[in-house]
């Protein structure tokens, strides 16, 4: 599960990326987010086709 931890006030946050329902009943709490791995993956696609291209076009001169 890749999770993303960070530390605020001497406590530890962590959130999951992956949607598990087990993430409910965790001690510490855990944030559990399910993305959209579709569109993760049509936006994705888009800028490298994008870059393809156009390979220069978002570069800085």
């Amino acid at each position: 599960m890749p999770l993303l931890v960070s530390r605020t006030d001497s406590r530890a946050i962590r959130v999951g990326f992956d949607g598990i329902a087990a993430a409910d009943f965790s001690v510490p709490s855990l944030t559990s987010v399910s993305p959209d791995n579709r569109e993760i993956a049509r936006t994705a696609m888009s800028l490298l086709l994008n870059r393809i291209d156009a390979p220069d076009s978002l570069r800085e001169g």
